[in-house]
């Protein structure tokens, strides 16, 4: 649980830090990417750039939430930003398009705990009153990214050297964890808990069935007719299934069913997934 010694200036300013930057990575090598597939001769797995980093965002979404409920939202925040950086790391010193992807997969671990952990962390940290207000400067904040990551992807690639377009992160990824450090304070709770592993790893395996054919279909010319899209289809289908006899008798679920008995739960979750 959170302490009340926090700076609240300092947790929402590392923050703030943290996320834009996670955000402006997304937009910076989409710039970038010509140069970097002609460098590392990758065009065949040009697609793969964005579809391993957007696989690994999503599928560790979760098991990240969870493990921050258990370990304390500082601890796993942080831990996901080393992962964001370690990425950077892997990615701007890659001598291949292989190495390229396993950076941007380590990557897309860490960016699945910072994004949906920042607003987790506003909301224990800001008492309800001021929690939307707060929470309504991320709209306009994530706009920045959006509008500076092809100018700042041309200047790097044009006057600098492709391989800064990650390891930018490393500074700014430093600069914000350390701010974060320094302003929240937290106590890990006495309550022992435990995770359901067996949930976490059905449902990995379910997004990865899942979100891999579209990938596949964009990537490497299969269509949606295609026996093994219709398998990975299939597949997803029955992990799902699968998952949900699992949490129904799991002492603590991974995903509680319960919560889908609210009908604004299930609307919510439907629009995120599309």
């Amino acid at each position: 649980m959170l302490e009340k010694g926090n700076n609240k200036t300092l947790v929402l300013t590392g923050l703030m830090i943290g996320l834009i930057f996670a955000e402006l990575d997304e937009t910076v090598v989409s710039t970038a990417m010509p140069t970097i597939i002609r460098e590392l001769h990758g065009l065949s797995l040009y697609g793969w750039v964005a579809g391993v980093y957007m696989l690994a965002v999503t599928m560790f979404m979760p098991i990240l939430g969870k493990l921050a409920d258990l370990y304390g939202r500082k601890r796993i925040y942080l831990s996901c930003m080393a992962l964001f950086i370690a990425g950077s790391i892997v990615s701007g010193l890659a001598p291949s398009m292989t190495w390229l992807l396993i950076g941007r997969g380590i990557q897309g671990i860490g960016a699945g705990g910072l994004m949906p952990l920042a607003l987790v962390i506003i909301g224990d940290t800001y008492p309800l009153e001021q929690r939307a207000k707060i929470q309504s400067l991320f709209g306009p904040l994530m706009i920045l990214p959006q509008l500076l990551g092809p100018t700042v992807g041309g200047y790097i690639v044009g006057n600098i050297d492709w391989h800064w377009v990650f390891l930018i992160n490393i500074p700014v990824g430093v600069l914000a964890a350390a701010v974060l450090a320094k302003g929240m304070r937290e106590t890990k709770g006495v309550e022992k808990r435990t995770i359901d592993w067996s949930g976490a790893f059905t449902l990995v395996l379910g997004l990865l069935s899942l979100l891999l054919a579209p990938v596949l279909i964009d990537n490497q010319g299969f269509s949606w007719s295609s026996p093994i899209i219709i398998g990975l289809l299939a597949l997803s289908v029955l992990l799902f299934a699968l998952l949900i006899r699992i949490e129904m008798k799991a002492k603590e679920p991974f995903i509680p069913l319960h919560l889908f008995r609210n009908r604004n739960v299930v609307v919510l979750s439907l629009l995120v997934l599309l």
